[in-house]
């Protein structure tokens, strides 16, 4: 327990820098090798095919409210339990979003290949290859974040980011034209990343219960309904543009708002690899306070990495913009202010994460939903009056309330918790409610 207390009390010494740079770049590997296979899918689907691939990515991005957040409430639960000592209770917790999610998936498998046999259509099936294959990469992410396998998490993303760059140039070579051979060997890349994955941890088989299904679900799905309004905050921006301006005119924001997301791989890479320390660090010591502590030393971190990238990137990325046909030019002020606007989002993200590890997910939830109305009306206001600067600005709008929100909801939590050592809902803390009593365990 000693050697646990000082890996996750003090991040800094136990979370090398190498290991972050390791995850961040295999997170931008990860990312960069979707977007190849996409732009490889671009130049052999014709545009209606391409349309539905681009809506099936995007929905990639939703599917995990599909599970009801068990997905989730796992990535809390996981690391606290394992902090807790109670390693039953996490083995179960492990066993139960695993066995769900491949009994979801074999029935819709089972119910689409009957319609497909009824249809002649083999596309909802893959349909169903798609979705399934990629929530179980995602829980095996989360799985091994949760276990402080972060580099065993980096490579699992490295390796799907090659295999995604590897499907593109076989989609190429081979002259397939089909969305169901693109789907087909996306769901091949992320089954090669998942048996790599599977290797560095092995899947717990322990029998799941109804009551670790009712608490994951409760614990995940205001955490997973954050995530797509946060992705709805994300991209608002886009739609917004392509609204008031056109989609012609729209084009200069697109590219900045595109580039300008890059700037998010820092900042995510660092929060995925706080989060699982911090809800562990308030498994060991069940205070709010260190949990706060953690917060504000990944604001800390996260902030300080976006400032030192942000300048360089964007001056980068500003003087390739000039380069490109004069309608694009107008780009580049677009670009410096989300530029700008992001380093507000990364000096905040460490309080999201502080209120879903101290129970306060429906507390996020509303910090998520004020930011977003907050957000779209600025872009929308700003928008009419200054064009596409005026949609940027009113995304900076969003990110200030989005940092103000949460700073303001994890400082009236903690000294509920800090007073009376209990969830902010006054009920007993259902993961010390578990049906495991193996709390004593030692770790």
């Amino acid at each position: 327990m000693h050697r646990l207390l000082l890996r996750v009390l003090k991040p800094s010494e136990a979370q090398p820098a190498i290991e972050t740079a390791f995850f961040a770049g295999s997170l931008a590997a990860m990312q960069a090798g979707r977007l190849l296979y996409t732009l490889a899918l671009a130049s052999r689907l014709d545009s209606s095919d391409f349309t539905r691939w681009s809506l099936l990515i995007a929905t990639l991005g939703y599917s995990p409210i599909l599970l009801l957040g068990l997905i989730s409430g796992l990535g809390r639960d996981l690391p606290y339990l394992v902090g807790a000592g109670r390693r039953r209770d996490a083995r179960t917790s492990e066993s139960t979003v695993w066995c769900i999610t491949l009994l979801l998936a074999l029935g819709a498998a089972a119910l689409t290949t009957a319609v497909g046999w009824l249809t002649g259509r083999l596309l909802p099936l893959l349909v169903v290859f798609l979705l399934s294959s990629w929530l179980l990469l995602q829980i095996q992410q989360v799985v091994l974040r949760s276990h402080l396998k972060f580099t065993a998490a980096s490579w699992q993303q490295l390796a799907f980011g090659i295999l995604a760059v590897f499907a593109g140039g076989v989609f190429l070579v081979v002259h397939l034209k089909t969305l169901e051979e693109a789907i087909i060997l996306h769901v091949l890349a992320a089954l090669g990343a998942l048996s790599l994955g599977v290797s560095a941890h092995r899947p717990a088989l322990v029998r799941p219960t109804v009551r670790t299904t009712i608490r994951l679900a409760a614990v995940g799905l205001p955490i997973a309904s954050a995530g797509v309004l946060f992705s709805l905050l994300m991209t608002a921006d886009r739609w917004i543009a392509a609204s008031l301006l056109g989609t012609r005119s729209a084009a200069p924001y697109a590219l900045a708002s595109t580039l300008a997301s890059g700037l998010m791989v820092l900042p995510t890479a660092i929060s995925q690899q706080t989060y699982p320390r911090m809800a562990l660090a308030y498994g060991v010591t069940k205070s709010a306070a260190e949990v706060l502590r953690i917060a504000k030393g990944q604001n800390r971190t996260a902030g300080r990495a976006t400032l030192l990238v942000a300048g360089p990137a964007s001056a980068l990325a500003s003087a390739g913009i000039l380069l490109l046909p004069n309608g694009y030019h107008g780009a580049v002020p677009v670009l410096i202010t989300l530029s700008l606007s992001l380093l507000a989002l990364a000096h905040s993200t460490g309080f999201g994460n502080a209120l879903n590890t101290l129970g306060g997910q429906w507390l996020y939830l509303a910090c998520q939903t004020g930011a977003l109305v907050i957000g779209m009306t600025a872009m929308l206001l700003l928008g009419i009056q200054l064009g596409l600067v005026g949609i940027a600005l009113g995304v900076g709008t969003g990110y200030v309330a989005f940092a103000l929100l949460t700073r303001g909801a994890v400082r009236l939590l903690v000294p509920v918790l800090t007073a009376r050592p209990q969830p902010p809902s006054g009920r007993p803390d259902p993961l010390a409610a578990s049906e495991s009593q193996e709390s004593n365990e030692h770790c």
